[in-house]
């Protein structure tokens, strides 16, 4: 939903691999050495940016997403689930 041009048939080109052999396929990481309140703030960060994002969209904006297009409203509906 972020570009000006949101992709249709992919995702935004994030890096997608694992930090570690085994790891999980993330595309944000929350830094171990800040722990437990570093990790909160690294969602509530995660959460209040999907919220703006969501928002700010206007409702007939669709964008790609691995389950299917979506608009706004989906994306922040996956992103709860996620």
């Amino acid at each position: 939903l972020g570009p000006r041009t949101p992709p249709l048939d992919g995702e935004v080109p994030y890096r997608w691999v694992p930090e570690r052999q085994g790891g999980p396929h993330n595309a944000v990481f929350a830094d171990r050495a800040a722990g437990p309140a570093g990790l909160l703030a690294t969602l509530e960060a995660s959460g209040a940016l999907l919220a703006s994002m969501a928002r700010t969209t206007p409702p007939g904006v669709r964008s790609y997403h691995g389950f299917g297009i979506s608009d706004p409203e989906g994306f922040a509906a996956m992103g709860v689930l996620e």
